[in-house]
């Protein structure tokens, strides 16, 4: 992946030779890795949560549901930032699957507040530290101090979004 990169990067650089402007191809550097590692990221998760039948927004939802409970759809989706019609689709297919139920909100009679369901949370107990140690595996071959350099940076990438 990376020698592609560097392949189309290493092109971009050369048609700038003939190009007055200059373009500068340092930004597309970061989004190129950035794209491939989301085209990984996304096939992580497919091959983990395959045998549960849940997509990646799925799992997280009810992963957020389990760890802090009862929650209205928004205050879940501030953690995720799905689309709104992404959100719906995800508690949909939740709650089809008998995962979830959403409820009354008693604060709020206009909303609704999302809870696990028996199964659900028996699910997330399982899947949850499946998942954590899938993710530790995948980055076992990073030190402590790496692994803290790439959460600096992305956090940094983040602030710039």
């Amino acid at each position: 992946m990376k020698k592609t990169i560097q392949q189309a990067l290493r092109a971009i650089e050369q048609a700038r030779h003939g190009n007055s402007r200059g373009i500068d191809s340092s930004a597309a550097a970061i989004f190129m890795r950035l794209a491939a590692l989301s085209r990984q990221l996304n096939a992580f998760h497919s091959a983990a949560l395959k045998s549960e039948g849940l997509s990646t927004s799925e799992y997280q939802l009810l992963a957020l549901a389990w760890s802090l409970g009862p929650q209205p759809p928004r205050d879940l989706n501030g953690l995720l930032l799905l689309t709104s019609g992404a959100l719906t689709n995800a508690l949909d297919r939740l709650q089809q699957a008998g995962h979830i139920r959403r409820r009354r909100n008693p604060e709020d009679g206009r909303s609704v507040i999302v809870e696990l369901t028996a199964g659900g949370s028996r699910l997330a107990e399982r899947l949850v530290p499946l998942e954590m140690a899938a993710q530790a595996r995948q980055l076992a071959a990073l030190s402590r101090a790496e692994k803290r350099e790439v959460v600096t940076a992305l956090d940094r990438l983040i602030d710039v979004f």
